[in-house]
């Protein structure tokens, strides 16, 4: 009998909380592809890959991602998959920006170039995803960001509560849940 889990990724956009939800499964994954993992789905020919397409499985958003870098449709994925053309259109977009990255060819460049290396972040790309697409290592990555003060802030907040006054009715007690929210800010120097 096999366990059915779930994961969480909070971020401001789909594609960040998608990537964040991706690496949170515990499965050895830097996020959507973009880690070198992807060797036996990239090795399967396009009829085994459309089979596979067809029958939900834990590694199909992985060939979705193949499928896309092989310029299929979105059209022809639905046809396959049945998942709402929304979030594959914002699969395939994340699937497409992999070029957008390699194309800036080395960290140095990337990190001359702020609003793409921000971009890349609020995608919810890690360290190791880039490192991976630039060839370098993530270290390499991190100390770059770092330099040209690109961070992640994360902030605490609870919602305003309907009334301010203490009252015996309303109680502030740990039944306000906390929730965690995650933005790159650009820490001023």
């Amino acid at each position: 009998m096999k366990s059915v889990g779930e994961a969480m990724g909070i971020g401001k956009t789909f594609k960040q909380s998608f990537q964040k939800a991706i690496r949170s499964l515990e499965v050895g994954r830097a996020g959507f592809g973009a880690d070198g993992k992807d060797s036996l789905i990239e090795s399967l020919t396009d009829d085994d890959l459309k089979q596979k397409l067809i029958i939900p499985n834990a590694s199909r958003i992985y060939m979705i991602r193949e499928a896309f870098k092989r310029g299929w449709s979105l059209e022809t994925l639905f046809g396959l998959t049945k998942i709402d053309p929304w979030f594959l259109d914002h699969i395939e977009e994340l699937t497409c920006f992999e070029e957008e990255i390699r194309s800036a060819g080395t960290i140095k460049n990337l990190k001359n170039d702020l609003p793409l290396f921000t971009q890349i972040k609020e995608m919810g790309y890690s360290d190791r995803q880039i490192a991976f697409l630039l060839s370098t290592d993530e270290t390499t990555v991190r100390k770059s960001r770092e330099e040209i003060n690109l961070f992640l802030f994360t902030a605490w907040w609870i919602p305003a509560l309907p009334n301010l006054k203490p009252s015996p009715r309303i109680s502030i007690q740990p039944t306000v849940k906390m929730m965690r929210v995650c933005r790159l800010i650009k820490r001023k120097s």
